[in-house]
């Protein structure tokens, strides 16, 4: 169980998903308590298994940068990146 972390199982025409819905800690927070949620997230996604499609919606309190010719960030937004945002990355 966790504050930061919700989820909801639908099963919506044969087809099972998995909303997950998240608020990061800021990015000010002590190493120790990010770390602690990204540990429940990743244990939270290893429960929910390959069975359902997952849908994961929530504010990370991170910025990711911007990349050319990369699968995960793009190349459209802001340029600065912070912790949170490669823990989000990584």
């Amino acid at each position: 169980m966790n504050e930061n972390i919700i989820t909801v199982n639908i099963n919506h025409l044969g087809i099972k998903i998995t909303l997950l819905c998240v608020y990061a800690p800021s990015n000010n927070k002590v190493d120790l308590e990010k770390d602690q949620f990204y540990e429940k997230l990743n244990e939270t996604l290893i429960n929910i298994g390959t069975t359902r499609k997952i849908i994961l919606l929530g504010d990370f309190n991170g910025h990711a940068g911007t990349k050319v010719n990369n699968q995960v960030v793009g190349p459209y937004g802001e340029t600065r990146i912070n912790d949170n945002g490669e823990c989000l990355i990584d």
